[in-house]
């Protein structure tokens, strides 16, 4: 076969069997210009390469328009697979945080996401935040917070780590404008184990417009005689069943379709906004229905708590530092009096 029939007879039936539509594959095209790709690789800006003349890929997969995921190249049958891996391979390597916020052109009606976060990031990245934070959580919610189309409906679920709710400073401030600007109206208050090992996570849920007049929290339960979930008791869709059926009665409620009732259980509540304005934009799920005898969190959760509040502390630490660090050096360039 020739390299049009691999296309026809291969590539193409099993693209359209695997789900992809002709508006997520992308022929023929040019890579992006100015992006940074796997080092060792060709590297192209606009649409020449550094080396050789410029390549198209044969395809190029996106889950959206402005979220490219894979490259697919097919080659003739005589050639050795090899040869279509390294046309294919300068995979397209960027760290999101890169984009400066303040100038953002491409929007998106809608965002899913678990971004990474633990890590840190360096000056060269926080500066294109108005906010700045070594802390990678804050960072991605403040790109996401500016990545929604400025319309209604627009909307984002999002996994955060639970540093991110209760935590002050910047983060209190990011939360004051995230209230300000969207509507939070549900917070999930996840088991320990299903995301990281030993980090409490939670689901957050906001859309446009604002601002946020009261927020829904569902606190979800462990399995009876299930300790934590783990990879070998992971956490499965029916252990959200509850969930579900509150969260529809929720929102049947926030749109005047159902009575306030129906989505309160032990385990969900309603907060009010000026309630969490008085916390310090403290995001907390603190369940005041809790059972009278139920038991208090693990050792392990409270291990977790702690490790996240002292690498919260920490953060403020380094901060510091290096804004004494600016000062000392901006001092020392200073002419003699």
């Amino acid at each position: 076969m020739n390299e049009a029939d691999t296309r026809a007879r291969l590539v193409e039936p099993k693209l359209k069997a695997a789900g992809w539509t002709d508006q997520q594959v992308t022929r023929e095209v040019y890579y992006q210009r100015d992006v940074r790709y796997t080092p060792g690789k060709i590297i192209l800006v606009g649409d020449q390469a550094r080396r050789g003349q410029a390549r198209k890929a044969d395809y190029l997969l996106r889950l959206t328009e402005g979220f490219p995921i894979a490259v697919v190249e097919a080659e003739p049958e005589y050639k050795f697979p090899d040869a279509g891996l390294e046309h294919a391979t300068p995979i397209l390597r960027k760290n999101t945080l890169e984009e400066n916020i303040r100038q953002v052109t491409e929007r998106y009606d809608a965002i899913m996401t678990n971004p990474p976060f633990g890590g840190t990031e360096g000056q060269h990245i926080q500066q294109n935040f108005p906010i700045r934070s070594q802390a990678t959580e804050l960072l991605f919610l403040q790109h996401i917070m500016k990545k929604l189309k400025p319309r209604d409906g627009a909307r984002c679920g999002m996994v955060v780590p639970e540093g991110l709710l209760f935590r002050g400073g910047a983060f209190a401030k990011i939360k004051r404008d995230l209230l300000a600007e969207f509507n939070l109206h549900t917070v999930v208050s996840l088991p320990m184990g299903i995301f990281y090992a030993s980090v409490k996570t939670g689901l957050i849920f906001f859309e446009r417009p604002g601002p946020t007049k009261e927020t829904w929290y569902y606190d979800l339960p462990l399995p009876e005689g299930l300790k934590k979930f783990s990879k070998g008791n992971p956490i499965r869709d029916e252990h959200f069943d509850e969930a579900r059926k509150l969260w529809k009665a929720w929102d049947a409620y926030r749109k005047g379709k159902g009575p306030r009732e129906a989505c309160l259980s032990e385990r969900s509540w309603i907060v009010p906004v000026e309630e969490i304005k008085n916390r310090g934009y403290d995001l907390t799920a603190r369940n005041p229905n809790r059972p009278e005898g139920e038991e208090l969190p693990s050792p392990a959760e409270i291990v977790a708590e702690l490790m996240e509040r002292e690498r919260g502390i920490l953060a403020i630490v380094e901060d510091l530092a290096a804004l004494l660090e600016n000062q000392q050096g901006g001092n020392a360039d200073a002419p003699d009096a």
